[in-house]
């Protein structure tokens, strides 16, 4: 189950309905350009499908810095605070499952104690501002020319 964006139908049926999710930097940078196929949450969701990454508005000098520190452990260096993209919607996915975390088998973008929202087919977009929400939300209606724009570069 891969981002099948094909047909301008099919670009169309996806912008009508695609859920997007909120992600505080550097995650939302790491889903977009270092693989981070896990995204730890404290609750579910019965959605499976296209989901847009938007890069909260804000993150704490704090939540960065520990983020960085556990990028480092997986060899991985984020960019500074400064240059990462905010308020921006920055990559496209695919939610294909979740599920509950434990101790016993932790993937290493894993956290214990919550759900793991489980990733694929991530491509990086061009940014475009966007007021985030908690929860999963639907990109508003009149910024979806500007994912037309990204989902028609996705071959057929």
């Amino acid at each position: 189950m891969g981002l099948d964006f094909g047909s301008r139908k099919r670009r169309r049926e996806i912008r009508d309905q695609l859920k997007a999710i909120s992600v505080r930097q550097p995650w939302a940078w790491a889903i977009a350009w270092e693989g981070k196929t896990i995204e730890n949450r404290t609750w579910r969701t019965n959605y499976r499908g296209p989901l847009a990454i938007h890069a909260a508005s804000t993150f704490s000098r704090r939540e960065y810095e520990v983020a960085r520190a556990f990028m480092l452990r997986l060899g991985i260096e984020p960019p500074a605070a400064g240059a990462l993209d905010t308020g921006r919607v920055v990559a496209v996915t695919t939610l294909v499952d979740v599920r509950p975390t434990n101790d016993s088998s932790l993937a290493p973008w894993e956290t214990p104690g919550g759900y793991a929202f489980m990733l694929r087919d991530t491509k990086p977009i061009k940014p475009f501002v966007c007021r985030g929400m908690q929860g999963l939300w639907t990109i508003p209606t009149e910024l979806v020319h500007l994912l037309d724009r990204t989902l028609s570069k996705f071959p057929s």
